[in-house]
């Protein structure tokens, strides 16, 4: 699939050969390669199977994003959420680990974690946040928001305060958050999360929204040493 008419949201089939593979390279059959921009069917879904859509991949498509050096060429191949199995090992994997045909994880809750998941683990690693401490997730209830609350709490044992509007605070707090902090509710968010941490402040705080005040508002939450 390729977008065809770039600055609109269109995409065409297109047929190639099958590449040969060279040496330690695998062949990964793609289940399907797109399936729905928010209520915009892109492809066939006939296999009903499931790959990510990425919001940035809406935007190249459309060419949204002024600070791109160029626009999008024509007959790009987008996507970076691909959900697959390996079909065909390269020489030199004979007997390795790789296993071929293999998806045991349903499609559609893997796609996600190729995109947003790796978006949201990544960045509570370079937290560094021991296991107990705080940590503020601004938009809790997005894409990487809603990932990032469940990893730090059920993953990293970390204590996180949600920040996100009133209606998605259900959704965030299903994800484990021990505090929600809704934005038409709180008169000073700073505020609140210093008062909920002791007065100490959060050991990190991940922005996960668009909103450039999130990122002011970032730094007076942290603790001393906070990141």
């Amino acid at each position: 699939m390729v977008y065809d008419q770039p600055g609109k949201v269109s995409i065409k089939r297109v047929s190639i050969e099958t590449p040969e593979l060279g040496a330690g390279q695998v062949l990964v059959r793609l289940l399907v390669y797109v399936v729905m921009m928010g209520s915009v069917p892109l492809a066939d879904t006939s296999d009903r199977t499931h790959t990510g859509v990425c919001y940035s991949d809406h935007g190249l498509m459309t060419n949204a994003w002024a600070r791109y050096p160029r626009p999008t060429l024509a007959g790009q191949i987008g996507g970076h959420e691909g959900v697959g199995y390996v079909v065909r090992l390269g020489t030199g994997l004979e007997g390795s680990s790789i296993m071929l045909g293999t998806h045991e994880v349903q499609s559609h809750l893997a796609a996600p974690l190729l995109c947003a998941g790796l978006s949201a683990y990544s960045a509570l690693k370079k937290a560094r946040v021991c296991p107990g401490g705080w940590v503020v997730v601004f938009g809790a209830g997005g894409g990487v928001g809603h990932l990032v609350c469940q990893m730090a709490a059920r993953v990293f044992s970390l204590r996180v305060i949600g920040i996100d509007f009133k209606e998605k605070e259900t959704l965030v707090r299903s994800c484990g958050v021990e505090t929600y902090l809704a934005l038409e509710e709180t008169e000073s968010l700073v505020k609140s999360v210093k008062t909920e941490t002791n007065e100490l402040g959060a050991a990190a705080a991940l922005v996960c929204t668009g909103e450039d005040s999130a990122y002011s508002q970032a730094l007076g939450m942290l603790r001393f040493n906070g990141s």
